[in-house]
């Protein structure tokens, strides 16, 4: 019997959440749904990345250094962002 791999389902379905997720927090301006709106277009940006480097780059270590600095940058952006809209 062959195991069904659900791993590329996962990403599949977070990713296309996210999307969605995006649209109504982008048409509303309350506080709330900025922080919304800051955390799910990181989120959707990093699997995004997390799946171009999975299928394009095929050495591990690179993948993993890779990954690791835009991790890194991600979350510098998402700081940065939520301290715009604190002292916008």
């Amino acid at each position: 019997m062959t195991k069904i791999n659900k791993e590329p389902l996962t990403h599949w379905l977070l990713q296309r959440s996210t999307a969605i997720l995006l649209i109504p927090t982008f048409l509303s301006a309350t506080p709330s749904s900025l922080i919304v709106l800051n955390i799910a277009m990181f989120w959707h940006a990093h699997i995004g990345i997390s799946e171009i480097l999975a299928d394009y780059v095929h050495n591990s270590v690179t993948r993993v250094f890779v990954g690791t600095l835009i991790q890194v940058v991600i979350l510098i952006a998402m700081k940065d962002f939520f301290i715009l809209l604190l002292l916008a």
